[in-house]
């Protein structure tokens, strides 16, 4: 699931830089030009990482959450597959929920990194 969270910031990083660049460079602060940036691409890579990741969630989950239990004792037969779909769909909103939030907190950082010029340019245009 990594990739599916570094391409969503990446996507999100590239689709926020414009807009928000145009928008809020000549505003009246850079820390709305930066509040800007981290909402939007938050949204974006959030948004995108749980679209992604949802149905490759749900077809993956099963096996992860058979190892475990096979490991405290129960095996195959007990083990059935009605069981298991019901631990995946009581379990796939709780590691959806991670997975945004990884995607957001990143995004955050990726926005930081490409801003940098757009902030010193609202700095400069302020002066």
């Amino acid at each position: 699931l990594t990739p599916v969270v570094e391409r969503s910031v990446t996507i999100a990083g590239i689709s926020t830089h414009k807009p928000v660049a145009k928008d809020f460079t000549t505003g009246p602060s850079d820390e709305k030009l930066c509040k800007a940036g981290h909402l939007m691409a938050q949204k974006l890579a959030g948004s995108l990482a749980l679209v992604t990741c949802r149905e490759l969630l749900k077809s993956n989950l099963g096996g992860h959450l058979r190892f475990p239990l096979v490991d405290y004792g129960f095996n195959d037969q007990t083990i059935s597959e009605q069981v298991l779909a019901i631990l995946v769909q009581d379990n796939v909103d709780v590691a959806c929920a991670a997975i945004e939030k990884v995607a957001m907190e990143q995004a955050v950082a990726d926005v930081d990194e490409g801003f940098a010029t757009s902030y010193e340019a609202c700095r400069h245009y302020h002066e």
